[in-house]
């Protein structure tokens, strides 16, 4: 995975190079910041709430994109995206 030089991710994607489980890291890896960014941006809660809140809602993004990545690649294994 390439996470710092954009310009060779843009050249992978352009070229269609980059595969689907690739593709899925750098979705989970979105979700996953996403859902961080949320749940510590919530105010009215106590911390240890909070906390516990964060570490659900990023358990169940990665068990249900791995589920869905599995249930594709059981049909197909094509065209995750």
């Amino acid at each position: 995975m390439i996470w710092l030089d954009i310009r060779k991710l843009e050249e992978e994607i352009s070229k269609n190079e980059l595969s689907d489980k690739d593709g899925f890291q750098y979705v989970l890896a979105f979700f996953i910041l996403s859902t961080l960014s949320v749940g510590i941006s919530s105010q009215s809660e106590e911390p240890w709430i909070r906390a516990l809140k964060c570490l659900l809602l990023v358990a169940i993004n990665i068990w249900g994109l791995n589920a869905a990545y599995k249930a594709n690649a059981e049909v197909d294994g094509k065209d995750f995206f």
